[in-house]
């Protein structure tokens, strides 16, 4: 597998003889986090032809890792974790895994955004003075 990993990388690897398509069970990868943790979960992998795929998965990413990288068969999962630790509210971490099989190169993006805080009460969140203003004047008794 090593070898063929090898010359598809080196981009003398004749893919005409490997045609198919492969597809995933999802567009694209979400997740909103609240707070730093690891948060593992995975995608499939199906491929429409009549041999089998084989390939290796990597993130572009460093805080998305790759629990399995190397695959075969016609179907397959790529289970993966990202890390949010350090990630500030607000901010959005987006890239791609980049999947390289003998049917060819795909890419399936992700984001992954850290949920601004708030503060809760009992009529809801309190994003700003204007909320807590609103809230307050509606409990205000004069």
């Amino acid at each position: 597998m090593k070898r063929t990993v090898l010359s598809m990388a080196d981009e003398n690897y004749d893919y005409s003889v490997h045609e198919g398509t492969i597809t995933f069970s999802t567009e694209r990868i979400e997740f909103v986090f609240v707070a730093d943790e690891v948060r593992e979960s995975s995608f499939g992998v199906l491929c429409v032809s009549d041999s089998p795929m084989l390939g290796v998965c990597h993130s572009d990413n460093p805080r998305m890792k790759i629990l399995n990288s190397q695959f075969r068969g016609y179907e397959a999962e790529i289970r993966f974790a990202f890390d949010s630790t350090g990630m500030e509210p607000g901010d959005v971490v987006q890239g791609n895994f980049i999947l390289l099989t003998n049917k060819g190169e795909y890419n399936l993006p992700f984001a992954c955004v850290r949920e601004m805080d708030y503060i809760k009460s009992t009529l809801g969140h309190i994003k700003n003075l204007f909320h807590f203003w609103m809230g307050f004047s509606k409990n205000l008794k004069i």
